[in-house]
């Protein structure tokens, strides 16, 4: 069944990402990969050797299961000690999960891991010498739980910063795994087929634009099938559909494409766009550009957060030398130059990653707005689909907007963090975000 979507407004967009002092990182939870998981610290009964720490490392890949997806094996991993220099000393690899301790002598060590539940465990792994001394002592989380009995397929992630670029980041900086049971709606799951993604839905502005440039007839329709404002009448809606259908979703490929490569839910990025631009790139609304309404501050703030992205982008532009410095190194000309050469992505087939890579640094920043007001870890105040609301705000109304709101809702609870309550501060300016969330996915499918 179609779903009628006809605004009779124009979109209504206030300046998104608009930069505020709590935006930035108040405090030293600054590197949100590597502060993203609570720190482990030493046991008290070693001494941890610092001269070690520095020359040696503790290696960890999957052996026969992907990092993050499915598998029909029992996941393998193998933990190889590198750097360590020969002496007349007797080493012992230690793994402890949820406190369970595993000791091994060698250093190349192939573990099967556990069965978890479905909050997953905390694994830890170091290495000792005879006196008790630790090195290269790290962490992560994982979970491991069956999908299906009759097929054998296990679903496994890997949750930790020696992953970076290789799970999502939204994951990683919320330190949560996705749910295991989806929604009704589906908005959260990595789909990979394009039926999945198709959509039917009637957008009269998208309609109104194809009559008018000539894509559609409507000459049967009264003032040939268009309102005052541009958006197709009833009866050019409906003489429009079939084309309307088929532009919603030429671009599917695309957009799984950018999904898959950023590890944002496909959904997500076709309901932004269908809800900002309904799938037309050609608006002419001020500082706003492409299908997803991107801005200069906008770009500015995927630049500032999304580190493996600038890199990216930086290097491509100028050299190494230049880069090494960060975004913050760069002047405020190689700054311009480099938001306008990211612009030029829109357009092209790269503006559904650019849309990708920019949920992905609200992730990142949604993480620091909620440790700014409640020195919290996202996960630890807030679930999953509160969380990504919060991210779809902040692309919406920015994180001004989304931290005055965390931080009054913080400031009545100072225990979790609801929409409901969050949603009750977004006032004024701010107040389209408090529905943003659910128009993308009415949108998406």
């Amino acid at each position: 069944m179609k779903k009628l979507i006809n605004w009779t407004h124009k979109f209504t967009q206030i300046s998104f990402f608009a930069v505020a002092v709590m935006c930035f990182p108040l405090t030293s939870f600054s590197n949100m990969f590597h502060r993203s998981l609570p720190s482990i610290t030493s046991s008290t009964n070693f001494h941890q050797s610092d001269r070690a720490e520095n020359k040696t490392s503790i290696s960890v890949t999957p052996y026969n299961c992907p990092i993050w997806g499915t598998c029909t094996e029992l996941p393998i991993l193998r933990f190889h000690v590198e750097g360590i220099i020969a002496d007349n000393s007797e080493y012992s690899l230690r793994i402890a999960i949820n406190g369970q301790k595993y000791y091994f002598d060698n250093m190349d060590v192939k573990f099967q891991l556990p069965w978890t539940f479905s909050n997953g465990s905390l694994l830890e792994y170091w290495f000792e010498n005879e006196e008790g001394s630790i090195f290269a002592k790290n962490h992560f989380y994982y979970r491991l739980m069956t999908l299906n009995e009759e097929t054998s397929l296990k679903r496994i992630e890997l949750l930790g910063h020696q992953w970076q670029g290789l799970i999502p980041t939204y994951a990683l900086a919320w330190n949560i795994f996705p749910p295991l049971e989806s929604s009704d709606t589906g908005w959260e799951i990595q789909y990979e087929n394009l039926s999945d993604i198709s959509t039917s839905n009637d957008y009269a502005f998208l309609a109104g634009k194809l009559i008018w440039n000539g894509t559609v007839n409507a000459n049967n329709c009264s003032n040939s099938g268009l309102e005052a404002n541009g958006a197709a009448n009833t009866c050019g809606t409906d003489a429009a559909y079939s084309e309307v259908v088929n532009w919603q979703n030429a671009h599917d490929a695309e957009i799984l494409r950018a999904a898959k490569s950023t590890r944002i839910p496909p959904k997500l990025i076709k309901g932004i766009i269908a809800l900002e631009s309904q799938f037309w790139s050609n608006w002419e609304i001020e500082d706003e550009y492409g299908l997803g309404m991107v801005t200069e501050n906008g770009v500015d703030m995927l630049l500032k957060w999304n580190q493996p992205y600038f890199t990216q982008k930086c290097s491509s532009l100028y050299n190494d030398t230049v880069c090494a410095g960060g975004y913050f190194g760069l002047y405020d000309v190689q700054i311009q130059h480099l938001i306008g050469y990211v612009l030029q992505d829109i357009g092209t087939d790269q503006e559904y990653t650019l849309i990708a890579e920019i949920l992905n640094a609200a992730s990142m920043q949604t993480a620091q707005v909620i440790y700014n007001y409640t020195h919290q870890t996202a996960s630890t105040v807030a679930d999953f689909e509160t969380l990504w609301r919060i991210t779809l705000g902040i692309y919406n109304a920015g994180c001004g907007c989304m931290g005055k709101a965390i931080e009054k809702s913080w400031k009545e609870s100072n225990k979790t963090l609801t929409w409901e309550s969050i949603s009750r501060h977004l006032e004024g300016d701010c107040a389209s975000a408090k529905d943003y969330f659910d128009k993308v996915i009415l949108l998406s499918h």
